[in-house]
């Protein structure tokens, strides 16, 4: 996708008449956004900051990757008074660099990894994720930007009145809930005793901790030491978590998302925070417009809160929006919310629990999330919704809150 960049820009401005003397090209749309020569140059710009950084990452072990003011640097380099054709050069020399400078790459290579300025670990695949997807999306920037009379073609074709995808996150786009069981699997072995695996996992969203700290107590007795048993478990745990990435096709659903033009978001039953901690560690936490969390909620799943949460951030009706879940409770939140579903059952879930949803797939691997979207999005499964009519300010009158 890097390297069609230049040719793809170009066909976004032919088909809306612009050249290099337009001023519509220099028109910041408002003060605190960039126009379209600018969101163009800053492209160029960001493709050769990220191959730094990869070169960073092969020349030293576990480097400090700082961040960079990108609002400084264009009012410093001044991109408004450039050329068209000559930044259209530069994206094409920078992408053209950029991926002679990937394709050297050995497969242990890619797995070399820096830390992040918000202490998130970085690793030269997932920089060049995100390099891919920050283009993508300043060509939908580029895009918006530019008055015109008529639709531009964004490459694909559009989806009826969807405009977002909001994902639930434990178990779905990381497998946390693997690693959660193995972690509290390995704390009860460590006095001796076995998880009993069948009764973990329960039926709604929200912190059960808690509960199972108290469980585990009631079965050692009187030896159990809490502040011991906390500090080894989620030290075992975040061991596990240092290698967890996105789930299978994951990370081509969200740039395909972007490539579309759909707004990402998260509606999590788990705290902002984790959620923003792991979505870092996979180097897309910037491709998400929105991100609800159980903590800003009063209510957790199956209840419809936290989907409410994230369409009102969103600004968008739940006609507007698709849900992707993995457990039977998060698909009734999100129905309950108005949103259709598309399950894919974690590894604890059956594909029987979830048929409740509009649309059922056991990966999101080999399959192309608009495909599913459109499906899903018009083959309503819960004869409650009424998509397109149901906003936040209804669910008290629904009974749903």
């Amino acid at each position: 996708m890097i390297t069609s960049l230049p040719a793809r820009f170009t066909h976004h401005l032919d088909a809306v008449g612009i050249w290099d003397g337009d001023e519509r090209l220099r028109r910041r749309p408002a003060a605190d956004v960039w126009s379209p020569l600018e969101y163009l140059a800053h492209n160029a710009d960001a493709i050769h900051w990220y191959a730094d950084r990869v070169q960073h990452l092969l020349a030293e072990d576990q480097p400090i990757l700082e961040a960079f003011d990108w609002d400084a640097h264009t009012a410093q380099q001044r991109y408004d008074l450039r050329h068209l054709d000559d930044v259209l050069a530069e994206v094409h020399r920078s992408t053209t660099e950029f991926t002679a400078l990937l394709a050297g790459l050995s497969q242990d290579a890619w797995q070399r990894a820096g830390t992040g300025s918000d202490g998130g670990r970085r690793t030269i695949a997932q920089l060049t994720h995100r390099a891919a997807h920050e283009a993508q999306h300043h060509l939908h920037d580029i895009t918006t930007a530019l008055p015109r009379n008529g639709p531009v073609d964004m490459g694909s074709a559009p989806i009826a009145v969807l405009r977002a995808v909001i994902f639930d996150f434990d178990g779905l786009l990381m497998d946390t809930e693997s690693t959660s069981l193995a972690s509290w699997g390995y704390e009860w072995s460590q006095w001796g005793l076995h998880l009993d695996r069948g009764s973990f996992f329960v039926g709604h969203g929200g912190d059960v901790t808690q509960d199972r700290y108290a469980t585990l107590a009631a079965a050692v007795g009187a030896r159990f030491d809490a502040v011991l048993s906390h500090q080894r478990r989620t030290a075992y745990r975040d061991r596990l978590h240092e290698q967890l990435d996105l789930a299978d096709g994951i990370r081509d659903w969200l740039i395909e998302a972007a490539d579309a033009g759909l707004r990402l978001a998260v509606a999590s039953s788990s705290p902002v925070e984790w959620v923003h901690k792991h979505l870092a560690q996979a180097g897309v936490r910037e491709m998400f417009d929105v991100v609800a969390g159980g903590d800003q909620v009063a209510h957790h799943k199956p209840a419809p809160d936290v989907y409410a949460l994230a369409l009102e951030r969103l600004g968008l009706r739940s006609g507007d929006a698709i849900a992707v879940e993995d457990t039977p409770h998060g698909v009734d939140a999100a129905h309950a919310a108005g949103l259709a579903c598309i399950a894919i059952p974690n590894p604890f879930v059956t594909t029987g629990q979830v048929t409740h949803a509009d649309l059922t797939i056991a990966t999101a691997a080999n399959h192309r999330l608009l495909d599913l979207a459109r499906a899903a999005h018009t083959s309503p499964n819960d004869p409650r919704r009424d998509r397109g009519q149901i906003g936040p300010s209804q669910w008290g009158q629904l009974g749903l809150t």
